[in-house]
């Protein structure tokens, strides 16, 4: 009997502890639905995306305020200069650089040269004066720089756009005038939080190596320690991209054009966290494989 007893009053305390571990295992999920989930918690709200906006004008506005040396050494502020353009509104096919790459295209919204602003298709881009391009249809002086980012005939807003022109003939400098005129608020690009230059040259110093966008939109000359783009802004910026613009400055500088056009679709994810060569980030950028809303 005593053993029995024993038992018994041994299967009585495990079931108290059963019940007091079950108690604690419910307590402890009450708790944690009660908790906000890290994903959201880490999410940008309305105020924070517009403070970091507000920065990221603050830096470019100070960066882009002074043009680099000249010749004779003097430096002219940005805002004292102009460059005109001629604008091909339709869709373009890039002309690449051999036979076999012209098996490679992407398509533009917008060509770009100078001078006025030209409505039709254009199939090719060559490398010609604006007085070479025919037939035209209907050209206007472009009157304001903002003009750019505005369909023809109240069509969708263009998603990607081609400045075009002759070496020196202003193409960086407009880049950097559109940059510091968003910052400035002097024009309104439509739903533009976050805007990013990149150059060129800075593909050319990345070699091979690989990097996620984030990585490589870091790398903008324009930013500053306030402005750097954590985790955070990255996240908003792959869930919101129509909030984003960024300029590709110097490709006809760019020696090894077929770089950008020789990854395989396959070859990387379309992802914006996954790790690849710069030239197969802008090769996706271009071909709105990742980002797609984004200017």
């Amino acid at each position: 009997m005593k053993q029995v007893q024993s038992g018994l009053e041994k299967g009585l305390e495990e079931l108290k502890q059963g019940q007091h571990q079950g108690q604690e295992e419910i307590l402890k999920g009450i708790h944690n639905l009660q908790k906000p989930s890290t994903s959201k918690a880490s999410e940008l709200s309305s105020e924070d995306v517009e403070e970091y906006s507000i920065k990221l004008k603050e830096a470019i506005t100070k960066q882009t305020d002074l043009l680099p040396k000249g010749p004779d050494q003097s430096r002219l502020k940005t805002d004292d200069i102009f460059t005109n353009l001629t604008i091909y509104h339709g869709r373009k096919e890039c002309l690449q650089q051999t036979a076999e790459e012209d098996e490679r295209k992407t398509a533009t919204d917008d060509i770009f040269a100078r001078l006025a602003i030209n409505h039709r298709t254009k199939k090719r881009l060559q490398q010609t004066t604006p007085e070479d391009h025919r037939p035209r249809k209907m050209a206007t002086e472009l009157k304001q720089c903002s003009d750019i980012f505005v369909g023809e005939n109240e069509e969708d807003d263009p998603k990607s756009i081609l400045v075009s022109g002759e070496p020196g003939i202003g193409k960086t400098l407009f880049s950097q005038k559109i940059v510091r005129d968003w910052s400035t608020n002097c024009i309104s690009i439509p739903n533009i939080k976050f805007t990013y230059l990149i150059t060129f040259r800075q593909l050319v110093m990345l070699g091979n190596k690989e990097l996620t966008l984030r990585e490589l939109l870091n790398r903008s000359p324009l930013l500053n320690e306030r402005t750097t783009i954590d985790e955070k802004v990255m996240a908003h910026i792959a869930q919101h991209s129509d909030q984003l613009f960024i300029i590709f400055d110097g490709y006809d500088e760019f020696k090894e054009h077929s770089k950008i056009f020789m990854f395989e679709s396959g070859q990387f994810t379309n992802d914006v966290e996954t790790k690849m060569p710069g030239a197969a980030l802008i090769s996706k950028l271009i071909q709105k494989k990742i980002l797609c809303d984004s200017v």
